[in-house]
């Protein structure tokens, strides 16, 4: 391979840029903290104890090596291990980051075993790492946004992390495996890979056992950064340099504390494009079809990916058809570089157990979707496959998808484009800006634009890893924009794969020289960069501003979860209702209450709003009788009833629905429990809460999903459940 040797300005040449677009991205910086409501939210106590914890351990971790007790490096990194595992005992995360981080080695190996990499004990020995060890030295101010993430990870729960991703034993593996298991919102139809893949983390009381799973994902991601970059350089600073980079970009750092799929997603697509790299299509292939079976949007961004890259692979193929080359390339230990033609069938048998492992895993994960749904795939890609042929099965409906471009003009929608662009660089605040600003690219994202368009020329006269690069960005970009155009509200973790990809081909571009040996203007913008990256990080994950987990000197090293959900059910009053349905995780209950706290019950809940919500089918709304052929369908035990939710203004079709089918006997119990703790009903005030269990009637419900007439229903019964439920579940009017 031949590395790039030249500039595009003469070295005696001063340039003024990178100062211009740091200043502008730092005053837009400040103007997003304030306007964010990030800067009130960091002087809020919790979040000011979390800023001082850290600015401490940072001092501390950088300070270690200018120490003349740590003079030697051996010295440096136990000292640096004693303060990380400190840290990690103190905040309760001592026992998931071991018992996940050994579950995560043995599928990396099972995984590296099926695709090649590992062929024999041998590959298992220590890799010895490239280059001298005080090249890795800046790798110590990645250790900062890593380390806040772990110690938050126990309490900073996300909203869809406890709708599905943490109740994988109650609305996943609690029956068949492809049964819908009542559950009729499409993110319990999506792709279920990552959840098959953390089955053996999920059982436990813990929620950062499986969490950490996903922090090991993202050292994996930022691991083969550094390889790639190192693959397309033979420069081990700037591998180093792209990983400190993405520890500073919340886009990627606050998916290791959520169980959404979007980082093994991303780590499969980086996998698909070292094996491009590396001239081994068959498992880029492989790699790119797992990918689908762990998130619905891969069908289009892997798919696009795969084909860009595999397009300019046979043009590669082509250009040197019939030509001996044999480029030289850095050599990383236990690392097979194959550089055979891409046609040879010996690239594609070895990488034939690849492919049926990825075709057979993905192939059963889409399976669950198709006999669930009746589509592939449960999002907007519905009408594609109905024009194919497939048939949405009921009472599924997934075409209550917005097409914000379509509701505007033209014009509208290229200054709305424009605007939101942007925004999405220097300063996401608005409405449609809310998903973003919590897992933004943040402020290195202009600088690192302005390092690639500077040297835009250099990419496509450079090496073939360069070509690639920057095509793939190039696809990725215009893939981004679309969503800028036709969806109204985006999320930052949208573009964690542009991200990426961004920072590869930036750091593909960086020579020895001015740009590894940076003047004191640029150490100081790197540092006001890196202080605006800190702060935006400490404030900001997809669970809002919460702090740290309590210290703790004395703990059993993990956080009990389902302990305070308890203890907190019991504060509020509600242990009784509470416990009930949790006797059974098969239990299955609609919850009319806020979300995501009634996700926290443990056994197989589904909001109202899962229902007649985003993702749900809302004419199930419409008539009594289609709720109640749903409630049959889904084989509904109860329904649970918070008062304080019920008595919101917009919920009176809630209010109206549930008197309903008391009324036409399809309750047959309720049980009732108040914020007070006493079992009486009567004397509620409007300051105290209620909290009702509904015992459906299936019996009585099956009438009705055969269109057949049911008994008549007892009245006074009727009239006795009603009277509970009004008084118990809002004022008698």
């Amino acid at each position: 391979m031949q590395h790039m040797t030249r500039n595009l300005k003469p070295a005696n040449r001063k340039c003024t840029g990178f100062p211009i677009i740091t200043g502008i991205t730092v005053l837009c910086f400040l103007i997003f903290y304030a306007a964010s409501g990030n800067l009130e939210r960091q002087l809020e106590p919790v979040n000011r104890a979390a800023l001082t914890e850290m600015l401490f351990v940072s001092l501390l971790l950088l300070g270690i090596g200018r120490l003349p007790l740590f003079n030697t490096g051996k010295r440096q990194i136990l000292a640096t291990a004693i303060v990380i595992v400190t840290e990690i005992y103190l905040h309760r995360m001592l026992l998931p980051v071991v018992f996940s981080g050994l579950w995560f080695l043995f599928v990396a190996i099972v995984f590296l075993f099926i695709f090649g990499v590992i062929r024999s004990r041998r590959d298992l020995r220590k890799p010895q790492l490239p280059g001298d060890p005080g090249e890795y030295r800046p790798l110590l101010l990645a250790l900062p946004f890593l380390l806040l993430q772990l110690n938050r990870m126990n309490i900073a729960v996300d909203y869809d992390s406890l709708r599905y991703g943490l109740r994988s034993d109650y609305v996943l593996f609690n029956g068949s495996f492809f049964d819908a298991l009542g559950q009729i919102n499409a993110v319990y139809t999506y792709p279920k890979g990552l959840e098959v893949l953390t089955a053996p983390l999920s059982s436990f009381h813990s929620f950062a056992l499986l969490l950490m799973f996903q922090f090991w994902t993202l050292l994996s991601v930022m691991a083969l950064v550094f390889l790639i970059l190192y693959r397309m350089t033979g420069r081990v600073r700037n591998g180093v340099a792209a990983v400190l980079v993405l520890s500073m970009m919340t886009s990627l750092t606050n998916m290791s504390i959520t169980a959404k799929t979007d980082l093994i997603t991303l780590l499969l697509q980086l996998i698909m494009f070292w094996f491009f790299l590396t001239r081994e299509p068959g498992k880029a292939a492989a790699a790119a079809i797992l990918s689908l079976s762990m998130k619905p949007t891969a069908v289009v961004f892997t798919t696009a990916a795969w084909m860009t890259l595999m397009g300019m692979s046979l043009w590669d193929a082509h250009r040197k058809a019939g030509r001996n080359v044999s480029p030289r390339e850095p050599q990383l230990p236990g690392i097979r570089m194959q550089e055979s033609c891409i046609f040879t069938s010996g690239v594609w048998l070895s990488a034939l157990p690849a492919l049926i492992f990825s075709i057979l895993f993905t192939g059963i994960i889409t399976l669950r979707t198709l006999v669930i749904t009746g589509v592939p795939y449960s999002t907007t890609f519905t009408a594609l496959f109905q024009t194919l042929g497939f048939r949405v099965k009921w009472p599924f409906n997934f075409d209550a998808h917005v097409d914000y471009g379509a509701s505007v003009s033209f014009g509208q929608a290229m200054l709305s484009l424009a605007r939101r662009l942007f925004l999405f660089l220097f300063c996401p605040v608005g409405d449609d800006m809310a998903h973003v600003m919590i897992a933004w690219g943040g402020v290195m994202v202009p600088v690192l634009l302005y390092a690639v368009l500077r040297k835009w020329k250099l990419l496509f006269g450079g090496s073939r890893e360069q070509r690639m690069s920057a095509m793939l960005l190039m696809v990725l970009t215009g893939l981004s924009l679309l969503t800028f155009y036709f969806l109204w509200q985006v999320d930052g973790n949208y573009y964690i794969f542009w991200d990426v990809m961004l920072v590869i081909t930036a750091f593909s571009l960086l020579e020895e020289g001015p740009d590894l040996h940076p003047g004191r203007v640029k150490i100081l913008g790197a540092g006001i960069l890196w202080a605006a990256a800190f702060a935006t990080t400490i404030i900001t994950s997809w669970a809002g501003a919460v702090g740290f987990t309590p210290i703790d000197f004395v703990n059993k090293g993990y956080y009990d979860n389902l302990a305070e959900i308890a203890e907190a059910q019991r504060l509020r009053g509600s242990y009784g209702v509470w416990s009930h349905m949790a006797a059974d995780p098969a239990n299955r209950v609609i919850a009319f209450a806020e979300t995501p706290d009634c996700y926290e019950i443990p056994c197989n809940v589904e909001s109202i709003a899962d229902v007649e919500g985003s993702g749900g089918s809302p004419g199930l709304y419409d008539k009594p009788m289609f709720f109640e052929w749903f409630l049959t369908w889904a084989d509904t035990d109860y329904l649970y009833v918070e008062r304080g939710f019920l008595e919101q203004p917009e919920e009176t079709r809630a209010r109206e629905m549930v008197e309903t089918l008391i009324r036409e006997g399809m309750i047959s119990d309720i049980m009732t429990e108040r914020a007070s703790q006493e079992p009486e009903l009567h004397g509620i005030g409007p300051e105290e809460d209620c909290y009702l269990l509904l015992s459906v009637d299936k019996a009585r419900l099956r009438y009705i999903w055969e269109e057949t007439t049911p008994p008549p229903a007892d009245p006074a019964r009727t009239a006795e459940l009603l009277g509970i439920f009004r008084t118990a579940a809002y004022f008698a009017r």
